[in-house]
Formats: structure tokens, C-alpha cells, sequence
């Protein structure tokens, strides 16, 4: 006949390793559900980010093509000024107010859309 203490010990493990699984099971499914939070969150970011793209493009391709190209050279190729106006054959001073006129422009298109775009409420 086995000793109580043995069998003590028998039923004190198992409960404790139910515990455990118990435990465990409590955090996956709360992890799961952190995952499936974070992942609707993430693509709506992500919707929003190629919204925001996508209406910057817009507004882009939509300015004199001089102004166009000097802030997709400066901006979107992370050219330097001097590089960018020796790409275009011009002055850096010459550069610098193309990409003035080309941002005011910008400002000016995109204006309407600003609380979409920065997705915050002024």
C-alpha cells in the first residue's frame, strides 16, 4: 500500500501543473487577442499611410514639372541641393526657389485635406 505522503504529493503536482496550463492558456489567448488588435490597428495605419501617399502623389504630379522634379530629386531621392541642381543644369539658388514654389504649391493643394492627412483633428 503506497504512503499518504506519496499520494500527497501525487495529487499536489498535478494540481499544480493544471495550474500552470491553466495559466498558460490564460495568457495565449490574451496574446492572441493583443495580436489580433494590433493587426486590425496596423492595417489601418497602413490604409491610411497609402491614402496620405497616394493623395501627396497626386498633388505632386499635378505641379509645373521643374517644381515636380526638384522635390522629387531633393525629397524622394535624398538628393542634396547642390546634386540636384547639377542634375537639372541649374544654380542651387535657382534649386532653392523651385522647391519653394513647388512646397507653397503643395501647401496650397493639399490644404483642404490637412486634418485627413496629419489624421488629427485641429
Amino acid at each position: 500500500m503506497p504512503k499518504i505522503s506519496t499520494w500527497l504529493y501525487r495529487v499536489t503536482h498535478n494540481l499544480s501543473i493544471d495550474a500552470i496550463r491553466r495559466r498558460e492558456r490564460q495568457n495565449l489567448a490574451a496574446t492572441d487577442m493583443t495580436e489580433i488588435e494590433d493587426t486590425s490597428t496596423n492595417q489601418t495605419g497602413m490604409r491610411h499611410k497609402q491614402d496620405v501617399t497616394n493623395q501627396v502623389e497626386a498633388a505632386i504630379s499635378s505641379l509645373p514639372e521643374r517644381q515636380r522634379t526638384a522635390i522629387t530629386l531633393v525629397h524622394h531621392r535624398d538628393l542634396s541641393n547642390k546634386e540636384a541642381a547639377s542634375i537639372m543644369d541649374i544654380s542651387v539658388d535657382a534649386l532653392e526657389s523651385l522647391l519653394a514654389r513647388g512646397r507653397k504649391g503643395l501647401r496650397k493643394l493639399l490644404e483642404d485635406q490637412r486634418e485627413d492627412l496629419l489624421g488629427v483633428q485641429i
